[in-house]
């Protein structure tokens, strides 16, 4: 939670005054000594594994990567996710019912890159933080964030079991257009932000291919600079930080993903259906 506590502050200051992702064919090879430590890695944590998809080579290396291929951190990190799952219930967080969330919190999966991977899109500048704290809901976003985050890696999974796709990670534009202090930026808000970044960090690692932020106002670059420069290497190099200047993002989000994928209030030309 250091990372946390560091942007934290940083964005405390502010409400009070190409990268290498990686690819596929890195994510399905290792090196002979990664190898060994994967076989090393099984053995530790095996026993405590809850699903089969858990002991499949993708899934864990994963932890090795998060931690550098630290046997005993790795474990360590594992071990508490597991734990978080089942206090969490998050086996059956797909069967609950977010109909109250999801007129106010949009969010979709729908559309796919040219690699075949799912594209989660989020409007997030539309997202009233500071309405859901105030309204006593902040816990429950937090919830349906978490909910986002099992379904879209789901999602990867069961294209990959049923469909044979030879697809590890999905690909996400964020939409920060209407990005403001009051709604995003308050003091109740902050914690929602840091620990939907916690979640992703801790229990979701290296599951994003690329992160674009897109219509970035020009007064949070500097905060999510510090962000980026915070979290781990995994999801640093995941993120793609873009301003208002449109010409700009298009050239590199539909680079990877067709227009017809993503909605016409970012250029694209799909139709979500609610």
């Amino acid at each position: 939670m250091h990372f946390c506590q560091e942007i934290y502050f940083v964005l405390l200051l502010f409400y009070v005054n190409k990268t290498l992702s990686v690819t596929i064919e890195q994510d399905l090879s290792i090196t002979w000594d990664q190898k060994q430590a994967l076989d090393k890695f099984r053995e530790l944590v095996d026993s405590d594994l809850t699903h089969d998809y858990m002991r499949e080579d993708i899934y864990l290396i994963r932890w090795l990567r998060a931690r550098n291929f630290d046997l005993h951190a790795a474990e360590s990190m594992l071990l508490k996710n597991l734990d978080w799952r089942k206090k969490n219930g998050m086996d059956s967080i797909l069967d609950e019912d977010f109909s109250d969330m999801e007129s106010d919190y949009k969010y979709f999966i729908d559309g796919f890159d040219y690699q075949g991977r799912p594209v989660a899109f989020w409007d997030l500048g539309s997202y009233d933080f500071r309405r859901a704290s105030l309204s006593g809901k902040g816990k429950r976003l937090l919830r349906y964030m978490d909910r986002y985050l099992e379904q879209v890696t789901t999602k990867v999974r069961t294209l990959r079991e049923t469909e044979g796709r030879n697809i590890t990670q999905y690909s996400l534009v964020t939409n920060l257009g209407g990005f403001n202090v009051a709604q995003h930026l308050c003091l109740q808000c902050l914690p929602m932000t840091l620990n939907f970044i916690d979640s992703y960090e801790n229990h979701f690692p290296g599951a994003c291919d690329s992160m674009f932020l897109i219509n970035t106002p020009a007064a949070m670059e500097p905060v999510l600079q510090v962000l980026k420069n915070a979290v781990s290497p995994l999801t640093r190099d995941s993120l793609k930080i873009f301003g208002r200047n449109k010409e700009k993002w298009q050239s590199q989000v539909y680079r990877e993903i067709p227009r017809n994928q993503l909605p016409p209030s970012v250029g694209g030309t799909a139709s979500y259906a609610d």
